[in-house]
């Protein structure tokens, strides 16, 4: 609560700043960024009434640092609680970043912001190209499934949003995706728009809750059993939803055989059922007859993972806001969809995590699909090249370097490019759960680790709400894309007429702008390059 002798100074200063929207979320002072405080009110640009005097100076100047850190201290205990999404280290160990709920959900509410989904077509690489994108992929099924193409083989589907933020334990699901997503092009025709083809048609992909959720809480949906048996020999024998109906009615037992068993012969029983019962049951029961009442009150996919509710405040210390981005379509001309803040960001805070996949470019070639000869009704990739992946839009990369990088999480694959008026950019991220090391790796040696890579979106001045978020690609891309709309023509078929929009047919997706986003100097790792430069 701001004290008495303060409250004028609060009042001009709420008055001087209105037009520039200074009170601010500040959940992202809390991600270790090092910002002082003296950034809150601070703007670069210049007032509306022509005076270019900065916030902060006007701040100090009206008002003593007290009071003014009274005026600050109000401001973030208001703001820290208008997030409703949290990014945080998961309470599953070794899972990295997690979803969490800060309100409470009842069934059937729908969770943070629709997403795109990004189709791979026609791609029938083996396990070492896709490498961890197998464990994001959805579908890789012939015909598609949830992105249909009539002409395609096998339809590959990867969620840049929620879909790969989100963890999966099968005891504690309590989330399931809301809704197909639609198809919208945001106008572009392909026989019109050189734009048409550059970014994914899908959209619309929610979650919503399967039952209610505490706030608090880690987000969890299900992967489906088969996820964690093919992935057994190195993640071990992960617990399956029956294992922990199973593990449940043991350890109900074993409650029971308290009331009328000394302890020590509990214990005995429990070791012996640990050691004799299956794998995965055996891993859902506790260690120690000590744990058994816990386990008992709690169900033993709870006591598995006590953290998985966290408190406000913890959130608010130690988690990233996941909300500050909605989708809308773009202010740039042939762009589609792009990001738009929610709220006022504060200059030099974290608009939005992006955690990384890393893979070699190969996966993103596009290949001529033809028979097996050796696998009836099967297919397989021949050795030439028909072009590249829509997905390579949505990597950062360099021309030099066979790595590619693609980042995850809600809403930050649809930042756009605008040199001139970026007003965040990215930057490897300070926190702990990213792998510095791995900076210094050859590509090849990077090749062999799984997450690890984190980089985050982070606001180069203050950014109101409702303003769309942009970076800068980089003078490659942008060359790029300007020889690509002066030379674009409708595309045709091999008839030579225009092919027209047919989503179905997937010819949107093999026509479009392919390039990957650049980041500015210093920031791509020397190491990783390893491919000579023409």
């Amino acid at each position: 609560m701001i004290g008495a002798a303060s409250l004028g100074c609060f009042l001009f200063i709420l008055l001087a700043c209105a037009q520039h929207q200074t009170l601010v979320n500040d959940t992202r002072e809390k991600t270790k960024n090092s910002h002082d405080d003296n950034n809150l009110l601070v703007s670069g640009e210049a007032r509306s009434d022509g005076n270019s005097k900065p916030r902060l100076e006007m701040l100090q100047t009206v008002c003593g640092e007290q009071e003014r850190m009274e005026i600050i201290h109000d401001t973030r205990a208001k703001e820290k609680h208008q997030c409703k999404m949290y990014f945080a280290e998961s309470s599953i160990p070794n899972a990295g970043f997690g979803l969490f709920t800060a309100v409470d959900l009842e069934r059937g509410d729908l969770i943070g912001e629709a997403d795109i989904l990004v189709p791979i077509i026609d791609a029938f690489h083996e396990d070492d190209i896709w490498g961890m994108m197998l464990d994001v992929l959805w579908g890789r099924a012939y015909g598609g499934g949830t992105c249909n193409y009539k002409s395609a083989k096998r339809v590959s589907v990867f969620s840049p949003g929620s879909g790969s933020a989100i963890n999966s334990h099968m005891g504690l699901s309590n989330v399931l995706h809301g809704s197909n997503p639609i198809v919208d092009d945001t106008g572009l025709t392909l026989s019109q728009d050189p734009g048409s083809g550059a970014f994914s048609s899908y959209y619309g992909m929610s979650l919503k809750a399967k039952k209610a959720v505490e706030a608090g809480s880690e987000l969890f949906t299900s992967y489906g059993a088969q996820w964690f048996i093919d992935r057994t020999e190195w993640l071990g024998y992960i617990p399956l939803t029956t294992d922990y109906s199973r593990a449940d009615h043991i350890v109900k037992k074993l409650y029971e055989k308290l009331d009328d068993t000394t302890p020590e012969v509990v214990g005995a029983l429990l070791n012996f059922i640990r050691h004799s019962a299956n794998e995965r049951v055996a891993a859902a029961l506790p260690k120690k007859i000590d744990d058994i009442e816990k386990a008992y009150e709690a169900g033993t996919a709870k006591y598995s993972l006590p953290n998985f509710i966290r408190t406000p405040e913890w959130l608010q210390e130690n988690a990233i806001c996941a909300d500050n981005i909605r989708a809308e379509k773009s202010t740039i001309p042939q762009a589609g969809r792009g990001a738009f803040a929610t709220r006022t960001i504060l200059k030099d805070s974290i608009i939005a995590p992006a955690p990384l996949l890393h893979f070699n470019r190969d996966l993103v070639t596009m290949y001529a699909v033809i028979e097996d000869e050796e696998e009836d009704g099967e297919y397989m990739n021949s050795e030439e090249r028909i072009g590249q992946q829509v997905l390579l839009n949505y990597c950062f990369g360099h021309a030099n370097s066979s790595v590619l990088l693609l980042p995850y999480g809600p809403l930050s694959n649809l930042v756009n490019h605008n040199r001139k008026e970026a007003n965040a950019e990215i930057r490897w991220s300070h926190s702990r759960l990213h792998r510095q090391e791995w900076l210094s790796f050859s590509a090849e040696k990077l090749a062999e680790d799984d997450f690890g890579l984190i980089m985050d979106f982070i606001a180069l001045r203050d950014i109101a709400p409702g303003e769309e978020i942009f970076i800068d690609y980089g003078t490659e891309w942008e060359e790029a894309w300007d020889e690509h709309v002066r030379e674009w023509k409708p595309p045709k078929d091999a008839e030579g007429k225009v092919i027209e929009q047919e989503y179905i047919s997937g010819e949107h997706l093999r026509h479009g702008f392919r390039k990957e986003m650049g980041v500015r100097d210093g920031v791509f790792p020397v190491s990783w390059l390893d491919i000579s430069g023409t």
